[in-house]
């Protein structure tokens, strides 16, 4: 437990909200079809870490039987543990958690009910806690006017951020058309509009990121293609997080936790944390839970026709653009984002 010494209680207002959670809260602000559902499945799998799906989705109260009455922040404390649910579903002896976290883990626990004191006692046993943010939902984060509260709200609650992009637009916005579902379906697609809408919200997630740096806001910044190409990238997300050290073996495609130290400091919570979790365990990560597995040259039906319009394209105005906002500067680009074979940027961090 910290303690601070200050006149002003704003100052005091982050050390009571950090000291009052065990886990690590964490958020993934992104836009859909950017990789969340790849990242969540195996960051749940995980047997210390819970994450909830969207909670901003106008569906979610219906959907997971949790009561969210309150302003838009409580319901961010309720799914971190700092605050207990309005109310919580218990029919059908499913609690709202285990409704978002398909893990065997979470299964077993739906065989009893679970109060909103049980819930959040529960969330706050686990090392890390966080939920899906997605450009567009209010509050929304991308907005100039929204943006500053978000990040002094997630400054003072402690909170640790991911910053998940797609910098191939070209496959989100097959991913968005439903082609990847549905590929005997034509549809046409605007290629110039995706990437106007691109650098639309490259530029917004700029500023984002400058407005978490400048508050001092632990955050790291990935992209699909990084999670997608080099599995290695989930050890330095486990290390973010405060999960302890993971490493990945490429030879089986297995990324290896090391298990947490006991938080008891007692010789019978020591036993009874050790007997209940395994000494170690593996995540192996395959491609089922990707929207899709190919690249967007395969849902394509006249790529020849595209690759020549891109070809007659990539050296007027309407491709130009900068790496950082996923333009296109030549044939090559837009030929590399077509097969999905771009070169990756680095992973950035504003702290560690």
């Amino acid at each position: 437990r910290r303690c601070v010494r200050s006149t002003d209680r704003s100052m005091l207002l982050p050390v009571m909200f950090v000291s009052a959670a065990a886990a690590v809260p964490f958020v993934v602000m992104s836009k859909q079809h950017s990789g969340t559902s790849f990242l969540r499945d195996v960051l749940t799998r995980h047997p210390e870490v819970v994450m909830w799906t969207e909670i901003f989705l106008p569906l979610f109260p219906k959907a997971t039987g949790c009561g969210v009455d309150g302003t838009d922040f409580d319901r961010i404390d309720m799914a971190w543990g700092l605050q207990e649910w309005r109310s919580v579903a218990t029919s059908n002896a499913t609690n709202c958690m285990c409704r978002q976290t398909p893990s065997d883990r979470c299964k077993a626990r739906q065989t009893t009910t679970t109060s909103a004191v049980a819930l959040k006692d529960l969330l706050r046993r686990q090392k890390a806690v966080g939920f899906t943010w997605m450009e567009g939902q209010m509050p929304d984060w991308a907005r100039d006017d929204e943006r500053p509260r978000i990040v002094d709200f997630l400054r003072r609650r402690g909170a640790r951020v991911v910053v998940l992009q797609r910098d191939n637009f070209v496959a989100r916005a097959i991913a968005s058309s439903g082609l990847h579902k549905k590929q005997a379906t034509a549809k046409a697609i605007n290629f110039h509009a995706a990437k106007a809408a691109n650098d639309d919200l490259a530029a917004r997630v700029a500023r984002l990121w400058s407005a978490l740096l400048d508050a001092g806001v632990p955050a790291i910044s990935l992209t699909y293609e990084q999670l997608a190409r080099n599995y290695s990238v989930f050890e330095d997300i486990f290390h973010f997080l405060h999960l302890g050290p993971a490493t990945f073996d490429p030879t089986t495609s297995t990324l290896h936790p090391t298990p947490t130290r006991p938080r008891r400091h007692d010789d019978e919570g020591r036993r009874r944390q050790r007997d209940s979790q395994p000494a170690a365990w593996a995540i192996t990560l395959t491609d089922a839970s990707k929207s899709h597995k190919h690249g967007p040259a395969a849902y394509i039906t006249n790529y020849d026709a595209v690759r020549n319009e891109a070809a007659a394209l990539s050296s007027s105005s309407a491709w130009e653009g900068t790496a950082a906002g996923g333009g296109l500067s030549t044939t090559k680009d837009f030929l590399c984002m077509l097969e999905d074979t771009c070169d990756l940027r680095p992973i950035a961090h504003t702290l560690s």
